[in-house]
């Protein structure tokens, strides 16, 4: 049986995972716009995270992101949370620890800057 991609978008949706994930850029632009790389443990701290986020569905999740921030980024999903609670928290401990080493929170990662959210 074959899937579209919107076969996989339904499959996801009210899911009961979360996906904490970063974006990266990468030299060139991806042609794939369903590219998602999963590395659970990967190390985000680094120059190339553009953005750190959460999702419940990580397929059209990265298709917003490649529409609105870019043709040359790639979703890395880089942990799993059980419970909307510790996706937060995961998401706001990534943005929170890539400030610490980086002095501020990643380019469009721009809640992490204010009180109104991660």
């Amino acid at each position: 049986m074959s899937y579209t991609c919107d076969n996989n978008i339904t499959l996801c949706y009210n899911n009961d995972k979360a996906f904490i994930y970063r974006l990266i850029r990468v030299d060139d632009e991806v042609t794939d716009w369903h590219a998602i790389d999963l590395e659970v443990d990967a190390c985000y701290l680094n120059e190339n995270t553009k953005y750190i986020g959460l999702t419940s569905n990580p397929i059209k999740r990265a298709q917003y992101h490649r529409t609105k921030k870019g043709k040359d980024l790639v979703m890395q999903i880089f942990r799993i949370a059980n419970s909307p609670a510790q996706a937060k928290y995961f998401e706001a401990e990534a943005i929170y620890k890539y400030e610490e080493k980086f002095g501020s929170v990643p380019e469009f990662s721009k809640g992490g800057d204010t009180f109104a959210g991660a």
